[in-house]
């Protein structure tokens, strides 16, 4: 009996049982103005339950009519007041950071704090509710992305 507890013992620590795992996935999306958006999704879940999603969008407007520190300074600028009403949702974070020709998007959202009241009329879908399994997930968002 001792041996058999020992067994399933080793068994879970090996299968990492209970212990969060974390899904990469990548997309490069360029327009026809030559707009180029590199989107990465961090997608951490337990127990086929997403607990946090991070949404990292580069966009690099060096090939564009729009690739100028006054266009990308004007374009965070005025994303201030969504960025502000998504941080003051419990459970999102939000933020705009400038980068060499562009610009960089971070939405960060963790499941477990989120107030489903507050964020249930909110448009952006990934937090339009409060828990996803991961194949709900992948079938919802990571469809066109490349995932690791």
């Amino acid at each position: 009996m001792k041996k058999i507890l020992i067994l399933i013992t080793f068994l879970l620590i090996l299968t990492g049982c209970g212990k969060s795992m974390e899904l990469v996935c990548t997309k490069k999306v360029t327009t026809d103005s030559n707009l180029i958006m590199n989107n990465k999704m961090e997608v951490t879940y337990k127990d086929d339950k997403v607990t946090e999603v991070t949404q990292t969008i580069e966009t690099d407007l060096s090939q564009t009519n729009y690739n100028s520190e006054d266009f990308i300074d004007k374009l965070i600028e005025s994303s201030k007041e969504e960025v502000k009403a998504l941080n003051d949702l419990s459970g999102i974070s939000a933020k705009y950071e400038k980068i060499n020709n562009g610009y960089r998007y971070i939405l960060k959202i963790n499941y477990k704090d989120l107030d489903e009241e507050k964020i249930k009329d909110k448009v952006n879908s990934l937090y339009g509710k409060k828990e996803y399994t991961l194949d709900e997930f992948r079938e919802a968002f990571l469809k066109d992305y490349d995932c690791k």
